[in-house]
Formats: structure tokens, C-alpha cells, sequence
């Protein structure tokens, strides 16, 4: 795992940024690279633990990171704009491909719910028709 100066991957990549203000240290918009695609952005007050927690706990695979240091109150602002530009294939909000893919997922999901209701209804049909058909009494053998 290596720490990349937020010049070297995001400056290759044509990001601008300018800061108004001195940024508060701790909070930052982090970049999660894996083999220089950026898989992962994020927002943190605490972003070397959030890293961590990612590196320990996630399914999100990266070999490096970088961060950019931002006031607080921008936070979600400018989280919302890289994620939007860059689409990271981890990052579900803002992001409108990964949004589109569980759309089509969820409308599979209550087509096939509605096949197997369709289908077990007909089946509970099929057994009360039977068993209509049947004779009330049934005599058994050997009586």
C-alpha cells in the first residue's frame, strides 16, 4: 500500500482544484486506486481511519490512495462532482451507471417474484380443482 500525493494521480488525470480558505486537515475527499483507476471516492472527517476501515473491512480492493483536503461544509459537494466525473465502480450514490444496473436488477427481481406468484397460484388452483373432482367419499380397500 503506498500514499500518492494528490498531484501525482489526480493532476495526471485533469482534476482541478482550488481551495478559498485553509482547509480544516482533517476533513478530506479520498481517492481509492486500484492499477491507477480510481475505484472508490469517499468523504471523511477522519479520513486515515476511514482508509483503514476500508482496507480492513470493505470488499473494495485498492493498492493505494490519496486524499483532498476540503472544509467541511464542502464536503458532500465536492464528493458529489468526482464521483459524478469519475463514476468509480464501487460507489453507488451519485453514480448513474451503478444506480441504472440495480434498476434493471430490482425490475428482474419483482418480474421473476411475479412469475413464481403466478405459478404458485395456479398450482393452489390446480389442487382445489382436484380436489373437487374427487368423490366426497372414498371407500378404502380391504373394508
Amino acid at each position: 500500500m503506498r500514499f500518492v500525493g494528490p498531484e501525482d494521480k489526480l493532476m495526471r488525470r485533469g482534476v482541478l482544484f482550488e481551495w478559498r480558505r485553509k482547509p480544516s486537515p482533517r476533513s478530506m475527499v479520498y481517492f481509492l486506486f486500484r492499477r491507477s483507476e480510481i475505484v472508490y471516492i469517499g468523504q471523511s472527517k477522519g479520513w486515515l481511519s476511514r482508509v483503514v476501515e476500508h482496507l480492513c473491512k470493505s470488499e473494495i480492493i485498492f493498492d493505494s490512495y490519496t486524499f483532498l483536503p476540503c472544509l467541511a461544509k464542502n464536503l458532500d459537494v465536492v464528493e458529489r462532482r468526482y464521483i459524478e466525473k469519475y463514476r468509480p465502480k464501487y460507489n453507488k450514490i451519485f453514480n448513474p451507471e451503478v444506480k441504472e444496473k440495480a434498476k434493471a436488477r430490482r425490475k428482474k427481481l419483482r418480474v421473476v417474484k411475479q412469475e413464481i406468484r403466478e405459478k404458485e397460484e395456479k398450482v393452489a388452483e390446480e389442487k382445489i380443482l382436484r380436489s373437487l373432482d374427487r368423490p366426497v367419499c372414498q371407500r378404502k380397500k380391504g373394508y
